[in-house]
């Protein structure tokens, strides 16, 4: 699966929230054709609580997407 770019704002910008990062990487997700997957990726980071930090939830973002 080739994964498609998304820019990582800094954690001090208003974009910088965890819940505004996982809203955007699933938006994109949803675009690119691959709405199972953001489903999975918001599945695994809030239901499923496998991240415990925001380092942890965007570690688990990149397996979805290039984080730049």
């Amino acid at each position: 699966m080739e994964k498609p770019n998304y820019i990582l704002p800094s954690p001090n910008e208003p974009r910088g929230n965890i819940f505004v990062i996982i809203g955007e990487v699933t938006q994109l997700l949803k675009q690119k054709g691959k709405p199972k997957l953001a489903e999975e990726l918001k599945h695994r980071i809030i239901t499923e609580h496998q991240a415990r930090s925001y380092n942890e939830a965007i570690k688990i973002i990149g397996e979805y997407v290039n984080v730049i």
